[in-house]
């Protein structure tokens, strides 16, 4: 058995899990054979029915470093916050149970984030396609001298994915930063404002990690019922921002993602209804800085569209 010492952990690895069974094991095998080893995984339940509870409860016999705590379904934003509630490490990372990574994913980022002394570390990843079993990868556009720290940038060149970063855990609790209670997207703002809260961020040109597309039961393949979603994430966002006296700075690059999301949420398997379900999210969004990215912004969509056909 792995008995690492739980006082010397450095990092501490949060996933969600409800009715996970179908991709667990690949998941808990990956992390568990990291390069790097001093880390808890804390897998939190959040009201699974299959044997998911069952599948970790093996490998924890095996493992001391695995936690398990179980909460009723709540969505997977609780779940990670109540990860992050019991972790203990120096670093935390939220990672999603149906994905695989690098052997050297955790080091890389450790040593990343030590050696810029920085709050936060993004990665690249590759998609994955489960039905074809292709890979493409995400790269992270090049900044050169730009400074991505309180500028656009953090809106312009990362995606709202939490898996693909590494936090200092004292960074998150002292910008008390917390994921939202919403099915889906919940860590869309969680994933933004923690970059525009950050003094330090650091890039790390690599893919690292490998995850899932075109599964069953991810949350992103049930997201196009959930479009109201997507806008109660933009407005957590803002008001966010305007809390922490933010938001004049980061509102340019704050508009341009919310738009770009808020139509793709809109028109995701949807081709008649999508103009009716944006125009509503924008009106229920109700922020000018979105409004004035509209008209520039739907005519260029509009064009791409009409390219394709």
């Amino acid at each position: 058995m792995n008995s690492n010492n739980t006082q010397s952990v450095v990092l501490s690895v949060v996933s969600p899990m409800y009715n996970g069974s179908l991709y667990l094991k690949p998941f808990l095998q990956s992390v568990l054979h990291q390069s790097f080893s001093s880390f808890e995984l804390i897998m939190v339940d959040d009201g699974s029915i299959d044997d998911s509870i069952q599948i970790v409860r093996t490998y924890q016999e095996e493992d001391a470093r695995i936690h398990l705590i179980q909460q009723n379904h709540q969505g997977a934003g609780s779940a990670r916050n109540l990860g992050l509630a019991h972790a203990k490490g120096q670093y935390i990372m939220f990672l999603d149970c149906d994905d695989w990574f690098k052997e050297d994913f955790f080091q890389t980022m450790i040593d990343r984030i030590t050696e810029d002394q920085s709050d936060v570390v993004v990665c690249e990843f590759f998609f994955y396609n489960q039905l074809t079993g292709e890979t493409k990868r995400s790269a992270i556009l090049e900044t050169g001298n730009r400074k991505i720290e309180n500028s656009d940038l953090v809106f312009d060149i990362f995606v709202p994915s939490v898996w693909v970063r590494l936090y200092r855990t004292l960074f998150l609790k002292q910008n008390q930063l917390s994921f939202q209670d919403i099915p889906s997207c919940n860590d869309w703002s969680f994933s933004y404002i923690s970059l525009c809260c950050a003094n330090k961020i650091s890039v790390v040109h690599k893919p690292l990690v490998f995850y899932r597309t075109k599964t069953k039961n991810s949350i992103s393949s049930q997201r196009y019922k959930r479009t109201k979603d997507i806008v109660e994430a933009v407005k957590d966002l803002k008001r966010q921002l305007v809390k922490r006296k933010l938001y004049e700075n980061f509102k340019h690059g704050f508009a341009r993602r919310s738009f770009r999301h808020l139509g793709g949420e809109a028109f995701t398997r949807r081709e008649l209804i999508g103009f009716y379900i944006l125009l509503r999210n924008l009106l229920i969004v109700r922020d000018f800085a979105i409004y004035k990215v509209v008209i520039p912004e739907v005519i260029r969509y509009c064009l791409k569209r009409l390219r394709k056909k």
